[in-house]
């Protein structure tokens, strides 16, 4: 109930249950009610006024009429809340729901466009709209993606609270933030439900098992999804990294190279390469593979890291220390992150 206004019977705050509720002017009698019904506005006689002026503000009350119509006013008054505020309810249900779907969608471009910093703020925006087990999700993964680790797993918390049966990359995606954020036994517990729940998805599969360090595994994996499809050079290079662990580098290296005829252009295929070629000692190679991927992103801090620990084992350990502390800079993490972590 509106209080504390100005007497101003047009205004527009709830106007509709206003009117059909007469909510009553102060300043009104009989000769102001005829002249504002010729103006066409509502300002009932004084018998019905329940308003008063308080410190000098109208204080709005309901017009309750005397006798017998009282139950027929009220019952009026019942019947217009119930036909309007429904209404209202679905006009503002409606609202939120559209502006969901255009934050959402805004997320999605953001993050394929590179910006994730505008993606994040998207997602928060959706959040506030409608909270949703798939915003939370995506918010995650974006998260995730700025290292933002604790946030990261507290959207994943959130999406999987909303949705208990979400799509098991979902409990994947956590056990990445939880394993980056030093909590192993959480994410050991995730990729074991990923593991029963993966169901014919052979990606999540084969990454829950790598994640585990389950090479072996993960091997067999890698060698059906090849079979599946050989032209995808993301098969071939994760079965070089499984290879260099379960049996050699030097028998793992015609798989990353084959990945990289398959995407010349790709900058993690470069890394991956020059880890496994790390791994075996081929320093100058690794360093022509870590400084092909600097060169596609100047900002790799995993390429980066790699040249700063080639050029430290080839003896020049000055030029090393800065690239690593470079790549460090960047991102604190990445001497755990790279994969195989020969370093």
């Amino acid at each position: 109930m509106t209080r504390g206004r100005a007497c101003s019977p047009g205004g527009k705050p709830a106007q509709k249950i206003r009117n059909a509720l007469k909510l009553s002017s102060c300043n009104a009698g009989e000769q102001q009610h005829a002249k504002s019904h010729a103006r066409g506005s509502f300002a009932p006689s004084a018998a019905t006024l329940s308003g008063h002026v308080a410190g000098g503000q109208c204080i709005l009350r309901p017009a309750i009429p005397d006798g017998a119509s009282w139950m027929i006013w009220l019952l009026v008054a019942i019947v217009t809340l119930l036909v309007l505020m429904p209404g209202e309810r679905a006009q503002a249900q409606s609202d939120l729901s559209s502006q969901f779907s255009s934050h959402y969608a805004a997320g999605l471009r953001d993050m394929r466009s590179g910006k994730q910093e505008d993606a994040l703020q998207e997602f928060t925006e959706a959040i506030a709209a409608r909270p949703d087990a798939q915003a939370y999700a995506m918010r995650g993964i974006t998260n995730a993606f700025l290292k933002k680790y604790s946030p990261a797993i507290a959207d994943f918390n959130e999406a999987i609270s909303l949705d208990p049966n979400v799509d098991a990359v979902i409990y994947f995606d956590r056990a990445k933030a939880e394993q980056n954020n030093h909590l192993p036994e959480k994410a050991r517990a995730d990729l074991d439900i990923v593991i029963k729940n993966a169901g014919g998805n052979l990606e999540l599969l084969r990454g829950a098992y790598s994640l585990e360090k389950r090479y072996t595994e993960a091997l067999k994996i890698d060698n059906e999804l090849i079979s599946q499809d050989p032209t995808n050079p993301w098969n071939w290079d994760g079965r070089c990294l499984s290879r260099a662990m379960v049996n050699s580098p030097e028998e793992a290296l015609p798989d990353c190279d084959q990945a990289i005829s398959l995407r010349s252009n790709a900058v993690n295929l470069y890394v991956d390469r020059g880890v496994v070629r790390l791994k075996a000692g081929h320093l100058n190679d690794a360093l022509s593979d870590f400084t092909v991927a600097l060169r596609l992103e100047p900002k790799s801090s995993a390429a980066m890291f790699g040249i700063g620990t080639v050029e430290t084992r080839l003896g020049n350990a000055s030029d090393g220390a800065a690239k690593i502390a470079e790549a460090k800079q960047i991102n604190a993490d990445i001497e755990n992150e790279v994969p195989l972590n020969p370093w």
